[in-house]
């Protein structure tokens, strides 16, 4: 027969121990399960159950049920001895009445004791909690920190490192919302909101002319101190030919050049006066 031993830890840890050996569990679990996985027997009409002999006795289990719990504290340790057997039936079972007694589990539980001051990288999970073939570190160095390897997961979040640069990514759908570089620089794979609203929205639609007239006072020194960056090659390199033409037309001209406008501007007299319109 090939009976094991499963256990359930207070973590959520489940596993199995299918040789007489010493179970270490980490310093945060609180209690410990046991139960025994049994193999069917050999006889359909027949029962097989089991029971523990240290370190109590509780009555008579069927296979799989988590009916011996094991209270430690950190730097605590018991022995267990765990007998399974084959009975007539369930009743012969539960009455503690077997035919054959078959497999002796006889083994130490312990509990670590957390002391970080004592290690430099005291690992804190162990086989219980990550499997042999698993890249994850955990673990706290000699002056309190918590290093987690490249990457943390929380709930649909992924928080990770990647050649030199931080990640933030959801992991569903595997899309990197935040990046920072190693040299500082954020890129946002997203919308900032504010209540709600998008930082854009927000900014146009606090940002008006009244805003700004409320904040833009020019002064005479202001006006002065503007002067000294308006020059003449400012306005040359400002409006140039393409400027005037692009901005005038025959109808702004005639707008502004009409009949008033020209004669105010004649004389008739003098060889190099203009005379136009009138008569003469």
């Amino acid at each position: 027969m090939a009976d094991i031993v499963g256990y359930k830890t207070s973590t959520g840890t489940i596993g199995t121990l299918k040789t007489q050996a010493a179970l270490t569990f980490n310093y945060d679990v609180d209690y410990i399960d046991f139960t025994m996985i049994l193999d069917a027997p050999d006889v359909p009409t027949r029962a097989r159950g089991w029971f523990a002999k240290t370190p109590y006795f509780n009555g008579f289990h069927l296979s799989e049920q988590y009916n011996v719990r094991v209270y430690l504290n950190e730097g605590d340790s018991a022995d267990l001895s765990l007998q399974s057997g084959t009975s007539r039936d369930i009743i012969n079972l539960l009455n503690g009445q077997f035919i054959t007694l078959d497999t002796l589990f006889n083994f130490n539980v312990a509990r670590e004791v957390f002391t970080p001051e004592d290690s430099d990288s005291a690992v804190i999970v162990d086989s219980d909690y990550v499997p042999p073939d698993s890249d994850v570190i955990l673990s706290i160095d000699s002056a309190g920190a918590l290093n987690i390897g490249n990457a943390f997961k929380i709930g649909n979040w992924t928080l990770e490192q990647y050649q030199g640069d931080f990640y933030i990514t959801q992991t569903d759908t595997a899309n990197r919302i935040l990046r920072i570089d190693s040299d500082g620089t954020v890129n946002v794979n997203g919308t900032f909101t504010e209540n709600g609203d998008t930082i854009y929205d927000n900014i146009l639609s606090t940002v008006d002319s009244a805003y700004v007239s409320a904040r833009v006072t020019l002064d005479s020194n202001a006006l002065d101190e503007l002067a000294t960056f308006i020059d003449s090659d400012f306005l040359n390199s400002v409006i140039d030919s393409d400027y005037i033409n692009n901005r005038l037309d025959s109808s702004f001209v005639t707008d502004i050049v009409d009949s008033d406008y020209v004669k105010e501007r004649q004389t008739d007299g003098g060889a190099d006066e203009i005379i136009s319109g009138g008569d003469y």
